[in-house]
């Protein structure tokens, strides 16, 4: 028989006997939600000054700044960093990972980043048939190939 009650959550890690707090944030709202209890529970523990944020790239597979309609609307990587910023970790404390090439090493990048982009223009990732037969309704945007 558990000593606990199965409607109590299990107690929180000892923040203290931690050198380096490294939250990792997408950008997205699961993010957020996780960032803010993180962030209480490090303040309740004074450890806050030990919050290292860092987002982990998948490079040209990440979705990058897009610009629509003369609005500029950043891309999961500022996204990251701009969570990271709204809880207070100083930008310093703040890394993006990855294990792709750099977007400033040039023309290997580049190169495959038109290729990435150009793969995914003939091939969607989501074939329209595979959505019929799911019983799913295609999305505002979508094409019928057939």
């Amino acid at each position: 028989m558990p000593s606990r009650s199965a409607n109590r959550p299990p107690s929180s890690p000892d923040l203290t006997a931690y050198d380096l707090l490294a939250p990792h944030l997408s950008g997205g709202k699961d993010s957020a939600v996780m960032m803010a209890v993180f962030i209480e529970a490090a303040q309740a523990a004074d450890m806050d000054e030990r919050v290292n944020s860092y987002y982990a790239s998948l490079g040209v597979l990440s979705w990058p700044p897009v610009v629509f309609d003369g609005i500029r609307y950043p891309g999961v990587s500022e996204l990251a960093a701009l969570q990271s910023a709204a809880f207070g970790v100083p930008a310093d404390r703040h890394v993006e990972v990855g294990r792709h090439p750099d977007a400033n090493d040039g023309p290997e990048f580049i190169a495959l980043q038109e290729q990435v982009w150009e793969t995914l223009k003939k091939d969607p990732r989501k074939e329209p048939e595979m959505t019929r037969h799911s019983g799913l309704a295609l999305r505002d945007g979508c094409t019928d190939h057939n």
